[in-house]
C-alpha cells in the first residue's frame, strides 16, 4: 500500500469523522452513507495528481476496462445471488435501502417496459458482460425475438453463457468484440442498446455511439448514466471514476438522427442512477441478413472449423468455446493462402 494511498485514508477518515461530529449524524444512516461517499470520492480527485506523478494507473482506457472485467466476470451472478445485500437506491423517486437483487429486477423491469415501445424482431446489447440485463428481456420478449450480445470481456461473455443456460430458455447469439468496431453489417439489427457501457468508455464513447447507429435500422436506445442530468453526490463519484461526460450533446451533434428528451430512470443505485436517451434513426433500410464482418474493414467473414477469415485483410479470428473473437487486436495476419 503506498504512502499516498495511506495518506488518502487517513485524511478520508477524520474529514468523515469531523462532518459527523457538527452534523450531529447517528450511525447506520442515509446521512451518514452520503457523508462518506461525498468525502471519499472527493478525496479520490483531490489526490489524483499524485496519482499522475507516481504514474499510477487511474484512466478507463479500453485495455485497463478489458482487463479489469475480465479478472472480476462472475461477480454480477454471485451479487444477484445474495438477496441479502442492502444498498441504498433510487426506488420510483425515493431513496430506500433494500436488498440489491430485489432492487436490480425492478431496474430490470422497467429496460423491458422502455423496449416495449418498439416495434422490433432482433436487438443487440453492446457491452453485455454476463448478460444479466439481457436475461430478463429474453424472458419478457419470449422466444419469437432474435437476440445477440458483444462484449470487450471473453471472460464475462463466458460467464454469462452458463447463466443464460441456466436461467433462460432462450437462444443468443454472442462474441467478443470492441465496440469502438462492431463486426456487424450496417442496419443489421431493428434495435440496439446498452446498459452502463458507455460510462466505462469516456473517451471512446463518440466512436461507439456511432457504430450502434450504424448497426441498427430503428433506434438506438442508452440506460447510462448522465453527468449533466443527475445529482451532486454521483457527479463527484462520476468525475473521481473516471466516467463520461457529454453524451446529449455529442448526441444533438449528429445529423439523421433524432434524439427524445431524456429522463432519469425510475430505478438506480444511489450513485450510478442511469438515464434513459432514445435515438431515432431517420430512415428505416432494407434489414442485411445477420452475418459477421471483419471489424477493420467489413468484409463478411467465413467459417472455416473453428476459426473466421476475412478474405481481404487476410486476417483470422478464431473461436473459444464457440464464441467468435472478432477484435482485432486478437487477429492474425496469414497470408493469401487462408483455409
Amino acid at each position: 500500500m503506498s504512502k499516498t494511498f495511506q495518506l488518502r485514508k487517513r485524511v478520508t477518515n477524520f474529514l468523515i469523522f469531523l462532518l459527523k461530529l457538527v452534523t450531529f449524524t447517528k450511525e447506520n444512516t442515509f446521512k451518514e452513507f452520503e457523508i462518506q461517499n461525498i468525502v471519499k470520492w472527493s478525496m479520490v480527485i483531490v489526490f489524483r495528481p499524485f496519482a499522475r506523478i507516481r504514474n499510477m494507473a487511474w484512466r478507463r482506457t479500453i485495455d485497463r476496462v478489458e482487463s479489469n472485467y475480465d479478472r472480476y466476470a462472475g461477480f454480477e451472478a454471485a451479487a444477484h445471488a445474495q438477496a441479502g445485500n442492502e444498498t441504498y437506491c433510487h426506488i420510483n423517486g425515493r431513496i430506500e435501502k433494500t436488498p440489491w437483487a430485489a432492487f436490480d429486477d425492478k431496474k430490470k423491469r422497467e429496460y423491458c417496459d422502455i423496449l416495449s415501445r418498439f416495434d422490433f424482431t432482433s436487438v443487440l446489447e453492446v457491452g453485455g458482460g454476463e448478460m444479466s440485463t439481457m436475461m430478463p428481456i429474453m424472458n419478457f420478449f419470449g422466444r419469437e425475438k432474435k437476440y445477440y450480445s458483444m462484449d470487450l470481456s471473453l471472460n464475462r461473455l463466458y460467464h454469462g453463457r452458463q447463466e443464460i443456460k441456466r436461467r433462460s430458455e432462450g437462444e443468443i447469439e454472442i462474441c467478443k468484440a470492441n465496440a469502438v468496431s462492431l463486426p456487424y453489417p450496417d442496419n443489421t439489427f431493428d434495435l440496439v442498446y446498452s446498459s452502463h457501457c458507455l460510462e466505462q468508455i469516456p473517451y471512446h464513447y463518440r466512436e461507439v455511439i456511432n457504430e450502434m447507429l450504424r448497426v441498427s435500422r430503428k433506434a438506438v436506445v442508452l440506460f447510462e448514466p448522465i453527468y449533466e442530468m443527475v445529482n451532486f453526490p454521483q457527479k463527484i463519484y462520476m468525475r473521481a471514476a473516471d466516467q463520461v461526460r457529454g453524451i446529449p450533446r455529442y448526441i444533438k451533434s449528429l445529423s439523421n438522427v433524432s434524439l427524445s428528451d431524456p429522463f432519469l430512470l425510475n430505478h438506480g443505485t444511489y450513485l450510478n442512477r442511469g438515464a434513459c436517451l432514445i435515438i431515432k434513426k431517420a430512415n428505416t433500410p432494407t434489414v442485411n441478413a445477420f452475418k459477421y464482418v471483419c471489424p477493420l474493414c467489413r468484409t463478411g467473414l467465413e467459417r472455416q472449423q473453428q476459426k473466421l477469415s476475412c478474405n481481404r485483410c487476410q486476417r483470422i479470428y478464431f473461436e473459444f468455446e464457440s464464441i467468435p473473437i472478432l477484435d482485432s487486436k486478437y487477429s492474425f495476419f496469414i497470408g493469401t493462402n487462408i483455409k
